[in-house]
């Protein structure tokens, strides 16, 4: 089944911390290129995007958002199997991902599947109603033509004894029906990891596509949207827009 990678990193890299000059954003997104041209002509087509918080959307000031720039990346793979098999395969990982080396440090990865609503927080799944055709991409489901992709993350504990839906999947239920109610496009994905098995967690992130920040903002007072539970908003921009 097809899956979302989600893969964070930050500038400077670990690997070089000795350097004092943050790279351009128009350096890394020719580094971040250069590994999907790899991607697609030695692995798979992954058609990854990449995106960026905007400046005016972070908790950060701007002496240390200059200093370090976060960057996530969304990519499809065939199956989780598949991306496993290419990071574990270290001569070609490294061929695959040398443009990026130096430049960008890794985060955290992570692996995502879409959702519906009808058995949330009781088992990870992939949407019933998601019958991609043959070749059909991953990415052509998510909002990624929008000037702003706002990314929530959402936890869902397991429900308590009589409680009816925990707070996290109540948040989860409120973004999603208000998000149906604005009708713009949205994505509502459930991770794969089991990272957080111990905690009985289930963790969600709802990609949703705005034309700008204050339209995505006006929505979420406007619309009362439940909040606990999300635990990060991210408001990112395409690193790619304006080329």
């Amino acid at each position: 089944m097809p899956i979302l990678e989600l893969t964070h990193l930050r500038t400077p890299s670990p690997s070089n911390p000795s350097n004092t000059t943050p790279p351009s954003k128009p350096s890394i997104t020719t580094a971040l290129r250069q590994v999907r041209t790899h991607l697609t002509a030695k692995v798979h087509a992954t058609n990854s995007r990449f995106y960026t918080p905007i400046p005016s959307s972070t908790q950060l000031s701007p002496s240390k958002n200059h200093e370090k720039l976060n960057i996530y990346i969304l990519a499809s793979w065939p199956s989780l199997r598949a991306h496993e098999d290419f990071l574990q395969n270290s001569e070609l990982r490294n061929e695959v991902l040398g443009a990026q080396e130096g430049i960008l440090g890794f985060i955290r990865g992570e692996h995502y599947g879409l959702s519906d609503s009808k058995t949330d927080g009781e088992v990870p799944y992939i949407s019933s109603d998601f019958q991609p055709p043959i070749h059909s991409d991953l990415m052509e489901r998510l909002p990624l033509t929008a000037p702003i992709l706002v990314l929530t993350r959402i936890e869902v504990p397991p429900r308590k004894r009589g409680e009816e839906k925990s707070p996290g999947l109540m948040a989860l239920d409120s973004h999603r029906m208000n998000l149906q109610k604005r009708g713009g496009g949205y994505a509502s994905l459930i991770l794969l990891d089991d990272a957080d098995a111990t905690s009985k967690k289930w963790c969600y992130i709802i990609l949703s596509g705005w034309g700008s920040i204050s339209s995505y903002t006006s929505w979420r007072e406007d619309s009362g949207v439940d909040s606990e539970g999300c635990v990060e908003v991210l408001i990112l921009e395409d690193l790619e827009r304006g080329d």
